[in-house]
Order: C-alpha cells, then structure tokens, then sequence
C-alpha cells in the first residue's frame, strides 16, 4: 500500500485526511466544507457541528410548538379579520417566524439525518461522495476502504465517545487522534496514493 501525498501541501496525508482548496491546506477526517461556518467539519469538530444540527432543530421545533398553537387561535373563520388591525404588524412578524422556523427545520432536520446516517456507518461526506461516484471498486478499480466498526454504535461513539452522558454536550470525547483509524477492504488490494475525495 502506498502512501498518500498531498502534492499542493507537499506533506504525506494521514488516513482519511482531504485537502480543502476553500481552507487552503489538508483537513483530518475531512467531512466537508460549511460555508455558514467559514470551516471545515473534520475530525475535531464534526460532533460539535452535529450538536449544533440538532440542537438548532430542537430549537425550531420548540418554537413551532410554542408559538404555532397561539397563531391558531387567533385565526377567526367567521368572515372577521383573524387579528385586530392594531396588532397586524406584530402579527405578521410572528406568523414569518413560524414560516422560517418551519423551513429551518424541514432543512436543518434532513441534514441532520444525513449527518447521522453516515455517522452511523463511520462514513464522511467525501468517502459518500466518492463512493457515488465510483462504487466499490473505487477510482482506479482497485477498493475502497470502508471504516465500518461493525455496530452502528461503535460507529457512532468513533466520534462522540463511549460515555453517553457526553453525547448531547459540546466537549471533546472523539475516539483516537484523528491521524490513524480501523478500517477494511471491500476488495483485496487498495490503492490510496491519491485521495479522489478532496476538493
């Protein structure tokens, strides 16, 4: 097996590191790029931004759930108006919020998802992306590599830790040091000279 090389850092890439032309050197355990965030999500950062999909999707669901039922109730269809006028500006600025809580959260909760998902089976949206591209014989024919730990909570814990207790809060648990994972081949032979999956 050789080893990879980043020719545009000239340095010798740890597994799944990916070099993020938008961040300008190479990324370990690269996910993706956040354009919100101005950052890559990788492996030192991934839980912290999958905490901050889920918690701001509860968000959203709890203001659905707080404001939604009042709006309701304002509504009259009696042939009036469902407000006074005197409170159709205040109104309407609270019928805009459940409108865009309503959008964040169909948008924040399928990203979510798919955060999870991949999660679940210790895959990077790059490893996904490359694997959409080429399948299981990989670019050059050759394998893929698949970090599956074989338990979806095994998988899972690979970034937010053993301790349960941990999971919903914003501290470091991540499993190992980001340089070196477990992994298998889907076929015998891989070949990981070039890493298909940066961009």
């Amino acid at each position: 097996m050789s080893t990879p090389y980043c020719f545009t850092c000239g340095v010798v890439k740890p597994q799944r590191a990916c070099h993020c032309k938008t961040c300008g050197r190479c990324v370990l355990r690269r996910d993706h790029h956040c354009p919100v965030l101005g950052e890559c999500i990788h492996f030192h950062n991934h839980k912290y931004f999958v905490l901050f999909l889920f918690w701001a999707e509860m968000l959203c669901i709890f203001t659905l759930l707080t404001v939604l039922p009042d709006v309701i109730r304002q509504l009259n269809f009696n042939g009036k108006p469902f407000f006074p006028i005197e409170k159709s500006i205040s109104m309407s600025f609270v019928i805009s919020g459940v409108a865009t809580a309503l959008i964040c959260g169909v948008s924040l909760g399928i990203f979510l998802s798919e955060q999870v998902r991949a999660l679940l089976r210790n895959q990077t949206t790059m490893e996904r992306v490359k694997r959409v591209s080429y399948g299981s014989k990989g670019p050059y024919g050759d394998g893929l590599m698949t970090y599956d730990l074989g338990s979806k909570r095994r998988n899972f814990e690979s970034i937010f830790g053993p301790n349960p207790w941990l999971w919903p809060f914003p501290v470091h648990s991540a499993v190992g040091d980001g340089y070196s994972f477990e992994y298998s081949l889907e076929v015998p032979v891989v070949k990981t000279s070039e890493c298909c999956c940066c961009a």
